[in-house]
């Protein structure tokens, strides 16, 4: 009698394991699913023949989150709570094998019997940003003594916005212009002055974070390149890099201490200089194309490389070794973003797609398309993919908002858990840039027509109004 207690007993347990996806999942997806969903498919970027391609996810994003079905693609989707219902002109699954996907879920998404529960892919994306550190002490750096403008009558020839960036404390921001930097105050929407850049075209603008410096870098095409860092206050050139340079810079950035500047551009390289004295550190030969975008990481710790190939890559700026291998754009990079943190990477493509890197496990937190791509009334928006529309840039708020500049004529601006709460729709041209201006409830863009607009949002509407535009 005990012997057939015990029988049952181990009966029960069993009948009651937590579903696997060894045992129990890949035989329903292998019924319903994988017909398109396989490595030679792999509709919609999601293989769904391996454990590692369902934790993956696809260009939707993550495709589960553990522990929560009712939150998780592949659920909703099955379940016919979202579009596109699957499996496609199909009814739903027997309530068995939903159950089943649900449960497991809901236990973690185990591999096989014994196994850990899967970690959520988008775990960093709902990590609580540290509190703000100190400010510097004194006011916020304004210019005070800036040098005369290089061509007043340029100024009456508006130029496409290659290049925006603003004050992260000051109510300043800098743009690119005909061989020289204009420098605006947000408050009042006056031009301040300019810095001038002889070397020509300006085709990136960082500043510093404590808002005292300003990099600008760019140059002439298949002539030279340079990288320059002035003193936001006086205006005076204080230091440059980059005469090793034989075409113009693309991307650029200086580290939070100041001490390193990274360049890229035509000739597949990443160079890291030394502020002090300009001398070249290092040269990063990995990219198979032109380096179109590049950023430090807040901390230091890191260096986000990406090229127009789609390469996208982590390194250690002080040794020059490479961390992660980031690949899942398939056209050019247009723009690299740090969360404050230093633990979340966005980055924006001419793909359409804007993927939020979690850089602590080197995996995608989530991928997205943020573009309309289904207008048909705008022929030639789309990218040489001819998907989505691209995005042009993207830009983190201190609060951990994120911007974007996307080819459908349109700004959004998305929360820390990267939902969207706000939207400009039907901008009269393509915006290049869309940036944060101080104290933070204002976002100022830059177009193709040299036209720079303040937007007020109202994220309870979704919307944003306009405030003015700068230098009128």
């Amino acid at each position: 009698m005990h012997r057939i207690a015990s029988i049952l007993l181990a009966t029960a347990a069993v009948s009651h394991a937590a579903p696997t996806y060894n045992n129990d999942i890949l035989p329903v997806f292998k019924d319903n699913c994988t017909g398109c969903h396989n490595p030679d498919k792999l509709k919609a970027d999601l293989d769904l023949t391996t454990y590692a391609g369902v934790i993956k996810g696809g260009s939707s994003g993550a495709a589960l989150k553990a522990g929560s079905p009712d939150t998780s693609l592949i659920y909703r989707v099955t379940m016919h709570l979202e579009e596109p219902e699957m499996p496609p002109k199909k009814p739903k699954l027997a309530d068995a094998q939903l159950n089943l996907i649900k449960d497991w879920i809901a236990g973690g998404a185990l591999e096989s019997s014994g196994a850990t529960a899967a970690k959520s892919r988008d775990a960093a994306l709902n990590m609580a940003l540290p509190a703000a550190q100190e400010k510097p002490d004194g006011p916020p750096p304004m210019p005070e003594h800036l040098p005369a403008i290089a061509d007043v009558a340029v100024l009456a020839k508006p130029t496409p916005v290659i290049a925006l960036a603003a004050s992260p404390r000051a109510p300043l921001v800098a743009v690119s212009g005909h061989a020289q930097v204009l420098l605006y105050n947000t408050e009042t929407k006056a031009l301040l002055g300019a810095l001038p850049f002889p070397e020509r075209q300006p085709n990136v603008l960082r500043f510093s974070r404590d808002g005292a410096l300003l990099l600008a870098a760019g140059g002439r095409g298949a002539h030279s390149g340079k990288a320059v860092v002035f003193d936001v206050k006086s205006g005076n050139r204080i230091a440059e890099a980059g005469a090793e340079s034989s075409d113009a810079i693309l991307a650029a950035d200086l580290s939070p201490d100041r001490s390193l500047i990274a360049t890229g551009g035509p000739d597949k390289l990443v160079r890291v200089y030394s502020t002090n004295d300009g001398k070249l550190q290092r040269t990063i030969k990995k990219h198979t194309d032109w380096v179109t975008a590049l950023a430090f990481s807040p901390d230091g710790e890191k260096l986000a490389t990406a090229d127009r190939n789609g390469g996208l890559h982590l390194w250690d700026p002080k040794t020059g070794t490479i961390l992660y291998t980031l690949a899942e754009h398939q056209a050019r990079v247009t723009s690299l973003a740090w969360r404050g943190d230093s633990l979340i990477l966005a980055s924006a493509g001419d793909d359409g797609k804007l993927i939020l890197w979690d850089t602590a496990e080197g995996w995608a937190a989530k991928s997205f398309t943020p573009a309309d791509g289904n207008r048909k009334d705008r022929p030639g928006r789309k990218t040489m993919l001819l998907k989505v529309p691209g995005v042009l840039s993207a830009e983190f708020a201190p609060d951990g908002r994120l911007a974007t500049a996307c080819r459908d004529n349109a700004i959004r601006v998305f929360n820390a858990n990267s939902n969207p709460v706000a939207v400009i729709k039907d901008l009269p041209d393509i915006p290049t840039a869309a940036v944060f201006v101080r104290p933070g409830n204002q976002l100022l863009t830059g177009d193709f027509r040299g036209v720079l607009q303040l937007w007020e949002m109202k994220e309870k509407e979704r919307t944003a109004v306009p405030v003015g535009e700068l230098g009128k």
